[in-house]
């Protein structure tokens, strides 16, 4: 998974390049999800399901980024396995895999806001290969 984070002034951001929709969309969870927590900490014991439908990519994408943030706040999961079962048009069906935060194992890196639209954008480039940026409100 080729990534990286991205300077950017109060928030932090990252970008992800994949060779297809469903390899972006699981590298760009990892990616989010490792700004919170180190992903080698996390065992993917318990399996949380998505099924999202957006108007477009990009808003699926800030919709399950949204959704795994939702867990972290609201029931302390935390993530490093994610598999696409179904992106169809502008429907993800997606499993996550992951276990309960615990602070005495995962070392918070940082707690996100919110996952922003700013700059949200994904872009195919001449090889066929896919680019997502996301900004992150910290």
């Amino acid at each position: 998974m080729p990534s990286g984070l991205i300077n950017h002034t109060g928030d932090v951001g990252f970008w992800v390049r994949a060779k297809n929709m469903e390899d972006l969309f699981n590298d760009a969870c990892k990616a989010f999800m490792s700004l919170i927590v180190p992903l080698k900490k996390i065992n993917p014991r318990r399996r949380v399901f998505f099924s999202l439908k957006a108007k477009d990519e990009v808003e699926l994408l800030h919709n399950i980024l949204s959704e795994l943030l939702f867990y972290f706040e609201t029931k302390k999961m935390v993530f490093s396995r994610y598999a696409v079962l179904d992106l169809e048009g502008y429907y993800l069906e997606m499993v996550a895999f992951g276990e309960v935060f615990s602070e005495i194992k995962h070392k918070v890196g940082m707690i996100p806001k919110a996952v922003t639209y700013h700059q949200l954008n994904i872009k195919e480039d001449e090889c066929g290969y896919y680019t997502v940026r996301v900004i992150i409100d910290i």
